[in-house]
């Protein structure tokens, strides 16, 4: 959102002195039963990433370590994971382990090979996707990074808007270049959520036909 569209708009009830409504605050300043947009954007943006929070630190957890010439298991079993995908249950000297990777939210799809790290078979990773993220693990990651823009466009314009009316009644004066730079944050972000939510919706689309 560019100083242009900063000054362009018609005024209305809330603005600074002498200050127009953009196409932001329009957006960020609709009512809702939650309260303003940019409040709900938000609760919403946090929200999200408490609840999907364990698939990225589970992302982070994979044996990244693995490469093709890692030693191959097949699996025996599978489970779902809501947050992480589905696992497999790999057997490596008597001892069952459960391996991520997965391209699906549930491992249904029978027997897979697995690699794994021989010093350590629990190090174990879907062995197509020892080299990258699977498709489920990078849907999760778009989404994610979805969430953490949603958090920043709504908790950035709720921080300018408080700053506002801090001018307004006299107090915070000299922090008008900070809520400018909010804004400026709190727009970009908007506009990186949009497409990473389309993006990901897209991106589901294309891998589940």
């Amino acid at each position: 959102m560019s100083d242009e569209a900063e000054s362009s708009g018609e005024g209305g009830e809330g603005d600074g002195a002498g200050e127009k409504p953009t196409l932001l605050d329009a957006i960020m300043r609709h009512k809702g039963r939650g309260g303003s947009a940019g409040v709900i954007l938000m609760i919403v943006g946090v929200g999200g990433l408490l609840i999907g929070g364990s698939g990225v630190l589970g992302l982070a957890a994979q044996p990244w370590e693995l490469d093709a010439s890692s030693p191959v298991a097949e699996s025996v079993d599978s489970e779902c994971g809501p947050f992480s995908g589905g696992r497999f249950v790999i057997e490596v000297g008597g001892e069952d382990h459960l391996c991520g990777g997965s391209d699906t939210k549930c491992g249904d799809e029978g027997p897979v090979a697995v690699a794994f790290d021989p010093e350590d078979p629990s190090r174990c990773r879907v062995a197509a996707n020892v080299d990258g993220l699977s498709v489920y693990e990078l849907q999760i990651l778009i989404l994610a990074f979805g969430f953490l823009a949603l958090a920043i466009a709504g908790g950035a314009y709720t921080f300018s808007e408080r700053l506002r009316l801090a001018s307004l009644l006299g107090e915070g004066s000299g922090r008008e270049v900070l809520r400018r730079r909010l804004r400026r944050v709190s727009g970009f972000a908007l506009i990186l959520a949009i497409c990473l939510t389309n993006g990901f919706a897209l991106y589901f689309i294309l891998t589940n036909i």
